[in-house]
């Protein structure tokens, strides 16, 4: 399965995986040494039958014969049922050992720059990998060094049967090579076609109901139909020309079975085998070309799960695991923004650009700006979701790279633009799922409560009929905008952070609900905490001590509160406005 794309070698972390599998593996190649062995029961007991039976007319030696081909038979079968089974502990233990591994990978990759595009589905390519490895494709390649040792049997018998199962052989492995050539780069295509049209059929139905909203459904159809067409059309190429010598496979196995019978009665007319040989023949050949015949057959899935371990492999060298790192003390006083730049590289441009603000602990800054700014861009690289290419974000003092990202997001509260609720109850989206890893059920439930009332919501889950209970769906479904919002504000709030980073907080909240936020930014700045906010709103600009104004992507003011407003003045008064009456904030938004 050759490629024209960058070969790398395995990745360490891969290899050893696959090196704890070598016991289960070893284990199989001694089952197939018996297994091919036993194959040998059938044909040997053929030859008895008419070389010594048929001749000798011998009952009790035909029943011994007949009991031993039956228990040679059953061991052969439990044999193959145990290889089986090892061959999907193997799988299993693959499972074990790299599933946790490639999450982490996935959930360590930044947004920005292709990367998490690229590895979408990484999961589904490990199941097919794993499938595979305990597949018929894969047993068919442990038995194909068996092809000597009956081709030598065929030799034995006599040298034209030889010859001719050499012949076989050699047109098969031809075949091989041949289905290979016509059919690889086919069947990597129409993969990564279907793939894309999986992932786009799932990304289209999680917004079902804004397309059903916007009367998109039969334009979305189309757009998917067009898109699985493709990978439909390339399928069928590579089934085509699979199939043709899947035929031919066939062809020549009926053939040479065939043939075999017809050597074999003429070297028994001849007088140079017996005539229990000419069938021992036929069996013999049948054996020897099976391997090759079962991996024509298997090919696909073998090339479907080859290109799944190349993409698992450039994950693992592309996205390395975080590195053991210092426990840093828990952040109580500072976070630092010096010169921080992030590149759009593929478009050329910047989306920040030498963005620097410093927050201390008790102050709150509100990021301001127009839409496309970086705001956005600016709190996800504080937090840690998108990476940046120039400049430094230090939480007292140390850069964001020398926090092990685990931790730190333990004191980060932070509260996207699409709140982003899980699958799950309410509970475990504000404990954000610590249930999974520490048993102290009574102590969760405790910081649980605390937070939804910080946030102001623990009235509102109460009134739901199973309160903190309530199941909700994929992006929170169930609850209102502002429900969620909420919600996702108590799961800021949270194990008591240091940092709060609130994207667009009151944009779903009406004048109680915005009053109850500023409220609640007020008291968690009052307890030493920092919060950045952006907003579109002047209402909240009420409760800060400082404005970050942005705009292209740099930071055009930074400053207090009241410096920001003499600032604006000028301008206000050019424009015939009244700052006091309006605030600037609206006017720049």
């Amino acid at each position: 399965m050759s490629s024209k794309s960058e070969k790398r070698v395995i990745n360490p972390a891969l290899r050893a995986a696959l090196s704890a599998c070598k016991q289960h593996l070893m284990g199989v190649a001694v089952f197939s040494f018996f297994l091919n062995l036993l194959y040998l029961a059938p044909t040997i007991y053929m030859l008895q039958v008419y070389d010594r039976v048929v001749p000798t007319g011998g009952v009790l030696t035909l029943l011994y014969l007949t009991l031993i081909l039956v228990f040679a038979l059953v061991v052969l079968s439990r044999l193959d049922q145990l290889r089986t089974r090892l061959l999907t502990r193997s799988s299993a233990r693959l499972d074990k050992l790299l599933s946790g591994q490639i999450l982490h990978r996935l959930y360590s990759i930044p947004t920005t720059g292709g990367k998490s595009a690229a590895f979408a589905g990484m999961m589904r390519e490990f199941d097919t990998m794993k499938g595979v490895l305990s597949g018929p494709g894969v047993i068919a390649l442990f038995d194909a060094p068996w092809i000597i040792f009956y081709l030598g049997l065929c030799f034995l018998l006599h040298p034209y049967l030889g010859g001719l199962a050499l012949a076989a052989g050699v047109a098969l492995a031809l075949i091989t090579y041949l289905n290979e050539r016509a059919t690889y780069e086919k069947i990597t295509s129409a993969n990564q076609a279907i793939a894309s049209a999986y992932l786009e059929q799932e990304a289209l139905t999680s917004r079902a109901d804004v397309i059903r909203a916007l009367g998109m459904q039969s334009e979305m159809v189309q757009v998917q139909l067009k898109s699985r067409s493709t990978g439909v059309s390339e399928g069928m190429r590579a089934n085509a020309a699979g199939d043709n010598f899947a035929a031919l496979t066939k062809f020549l196995k009926m053939l040479l079975q065939s043939m075999a019978l017809g050597v074999g009665a003429y070297l028994a007319i001849s007088q140079q085998i017996s005539a229990g040989a000419i069938f021992a023949a036929s069996l013999l050949m049948t054996r020897s070309i099976a391997p090759m015949e079962q991996i024509i057959g298997q090919w696909r899935g073998l090339t479907k799960g080859y290109n799944a371990y190349k993409k698992l492999n450039n994950l693992f060298y592309q996205v390395d695991p975080e590195p053991s790192l210092v426990q840093l003390p828990v952040p109580k006083a500072s976070l630092i923004v010096d010169n921080l730049t992030v590149a759009n590289r593929e478009q050329r441009r910047y989306y920040l650009q030498g963005v620097s603000f410093a927050l201390n602990a008790g102050e709150t800054v509100a990021v301001i700006g127009p839409s496309g700014a970086g705001k956005t861009t600016l709190a996800k690289a504080i937090v840690g979701i998108d990476a940046y290419d120039y400049g430094t974000v230090r939480f007292d003092g140390s850069e964001r790279s020398e926090w092990d990202q685990q931790r730190l997001g333990k004191y980060i509260g932070f509260l996207p633009q699409d709140t982003c609720l899980f699958p799950g109850t309410i509970a475990a989206n504000i404990s954000r799922f610590e249930g999974t890893l520490n048993s102290d059920s009574l102590l969760i439930d405790q910081k649980i409560v605390e937070a939804a009332k910080a946030a102001g919501a623990h009235d509102m889950i109460s009134k739901f009929p199973q309160g903190y209970n309530t199941v909700l769906g994929a992006g929170g479904s169930g609850l209102s905008a502002g429900q969620a919002q909420r919600i996702g504000l108590a799961r800021a709030l949270y194990g008591d952070p240091f940092l709060l980073v609130l994207d667009e907080p009151n944009a779903h909240l009406d004048q109680e609900g915005e009053e109850a936020l500023m409220k609640v930014i007020q008291a968690f700045c009052d307890r030493g905490g920092a919060v950045m906010v952006i907003v579109h709103r002047a209402a909240i600009l009420s409760v800060v001590n400082k404005i970050l104004f942005l705009k292209n992507g740099r930071a055009g003011f930074f400053g207090t509160r009241d410096e920001w407003v003499k600032a604006q003045q000028p301008q206000a008064q050019i424009d015939g406005d009244d700052p006091k009456a309006r605030p600037a904030l609206v006017k720049n938004s």
